[in-house]
């Protein structure tokens, strides 16, 4: 055979050999799971023979127009075929990681978890709570309908206080008249009543502090006549001694209790001034927390919590100074009661000193003991009379005060109880500074008032 004919053979083989493996590639498209098969042994030997045969033996193949591989169609059938054996390596390489399918799986199994814990937490919560959540709102109605409409139950239930067990209930408890809300806070009024009385009360008392020495004198005084007279034989000296143990102990007990109004007074001074510090305080704080968040302000159905912070501390000093002056106001009669008593058995003494002097016998022996004992005992009641005649006076002039701040607070109490006029709120900064204002005023007086106790003590010492 001849090289030509040699190299002939040889392009067809090759020619062939491509036919075949396009026809492979086409196997694979429609089935990528099959597997390739060889091409068989004896093709060589088969164009061998057709060759020799001639051309007429050959095949025929259709005319294209394209080279091989280069169409369009076919790039695009290798790239499925790539992708179907990526697909096949993955399948059966577990190092092989695809992001899209990971991230769907997790997906699917978050989604999974949230439906599962939907469903067997919340479902079977509201399900195991759903009685006792009814239970809670319906208290919850019954409350607020109950706050809603107590003013007019208690009107209703009123007449049915004498019943067993109604009494008890809250509807039947009587309210004082004074416990109508304020609808507007006036600090600069309260501060007022304030410094105006207690700088007037404290110098009053400081004044009824150093009468208790002197009530404590007078005790002392009339316990040495009452030894003189148990030392002689003095005719009625039963009455006598009955009337000035009488006076011995009212003298006692007013002392040690004027004393103790004294240090009353100083000590609810001492409390207003906490009190006014802490309004201050809560008022700024308010203040400071309103300018903060100055939205909240334009919802129109919503009051500024400033203004309701300053009319609760605004109610509570009024009431905490109304409770005050009442009880200073008591603690301040039973002391002029104190002192009427001792004055009445003051007179008391007297009269019976007097009388004996004039019932003392011509003949009697003691005649001169007895003058004796009536003089000094007149001189006596004298001193005594003179310790006592002023604390009387300051007692009256306290009682004056304190009956005068209750009537003011009262009226104070009725003005705030109206709505305040349109326009006239008065602003926090006002406020702060009519409470420092008394406050200062309130010190100052209070600590010039102890000085001057201090003072009179030393010297009456």
């Amino acid at each position: 055979m001849s090289p030509k004919t040699v190299s002939k053979v040889n392009f067809l083989a090759e020619s062939e050999t491509s036919l075949e493996d396009d026809d492979e590639w086409e196997d694979d498209i429609r089935d990528t799971t099959a597997e390739e098969i060889p091409p068989a042994k004896t093709e060589a030997s088969e164009l061998l023979s057709r060759i020799s045969r001639g051309p007429a033996a050959m095949p025929k193949k259709a005319p294209t127009s394209t080279a091989r591989f280069g169409s369009q169609k076919k790039c695009r059938t290798l790239e499925e075929i790539r992708r179907q054996r990526r697909r096949r390596q993955a399948a059966t390489t577990p190092e092989y990681f695809d992001g899209p399918i990971w991230f769907g799986g997790m997906l699917k199994g978050i989604s999974f978890a949230f439906r599962y814990t939907l469903d067997a937490v919340w479902h079977q919560t509201v399900r195991f709570f759903r009685r006792p959540l009814s239970f809670l709102a319906i208290l919850w109605v019954l409350a607020f309908l109950f706050g809603k409409t107590s003013k007019a139950l208690q009107v209703v239930v009123q007449p049915l206080c004498f019943i067993l067990g109604i009494p008890h209930s809250s509807l039947c408890v009587s309210r004082p008249h004074h416990t109508r809300v304020p609808k507007h806070a006036d600090f600069p009024a309260l501060v007022e009543i304030q410094s105006a009385t207690f700088e007037q009360l404290l110098d009053d008392f400081v004044h009824v502090s150093l009468l208790s020495l002197n009530v404590k004198k007078a005790e002392m005084a009339v316990s040495e006549l009452n030894e003189i007279i148990h030392r002689v034989k003095y005719q009625n000296d039963e009455h006598f001694t009955a009337s000035l143990s009488n006076f011995i102990g009212t003298a006692k007990e007013t002392a040690i209790e004027l004393q103790i109004l004294s240090f009353h007074v100083q000590d609810t001074v001492d409390r207003i001034v906490v009190a006014n510090n802490h309004s201050i305080s809560t008022i700024d704080g308010a203040h400071r927390k309103d300018v903060q968040y100055s939205l909240h302000s334009l919802i129109p159905w919503s009051s500024p919590s400033s203004d309701e912070m300053i009319l609760k501390i605004f109610s509570e000093s009024i009431d905490m100074l109304s409770q005050i002056s009442e009880i200073l106001i008591l603690k301040a009669q039973v002391q002029w009661k104190n002192l009427e008593d001792l004055q009445g058995s003051l007179i008391v003494v007297r009269d019976i000193i007097v009388r004996d002097n004039l019932e003392v016998p011509a003949d009697c022996p003691n005649e001169l003991v007895w003058e004796l004992v009536h003089h000094h005992g007149l001189t006596v009641l004298n001193y005594v009379d003179e310790y006592l005649q002023p604390a009387p006076r300051h007692v009256s002039s306290a009682l004056h005060m304190l009956h005068e701040m209750s009537g003011n607070i009262a009226a104070l109490r009725e003005r705030v109880a109206e709505p305040p006029p349109s326009g006239s709120s008065i602003p926090p900064e006002v406020h702060m500074n009519s409470i420092k204002r008394g406050l200062e005023t309130l010190e100052a007086s209070n600590r010039e008032a102890r000085e001057r106790e201090r003072d009179a003590r030393r010297l009456l010492v």
